[in-house]
């Protein structure tokens, strides 16, 4: 049997009052499309909330494969 758990969008499992200190801590970004969001092994002191659209989780592999790891779309965190 499959676990759906991890289909369950971040925010959604956070209750109203942490969803909207969460929401009025961050700063909204809005990116192109197909535009890279993060890159794998880079430091970063963030993580991103998708409030709409797609985003592509890779991996890149030493001989230039390029593997899609997962699809995150609302609600979904990247990058932690």
């Amino acid at each position: 049997m499959t676990d759906y758990e991890d289909q369950v969008p971040f925010v959604v499992r956070l209750d109203a009052d942490d969803r909207q200190e969460l929401f009025r801590s961050g700063n909204p970004l809005a990116f192109p499309a197909r535009q890279v969001l993060l890159r794998e092994h880079e430091p970063s002191t963030h993580v991103l909330i998708i409030l709409s659209g797609w985003a592509k989780v890779t991996s890149a592999a030493a001989n230039g494969y390029e593997a899609l790891l997962a699809l995150r779309g609302p609600g979904d965190i990247v990058g932690e």
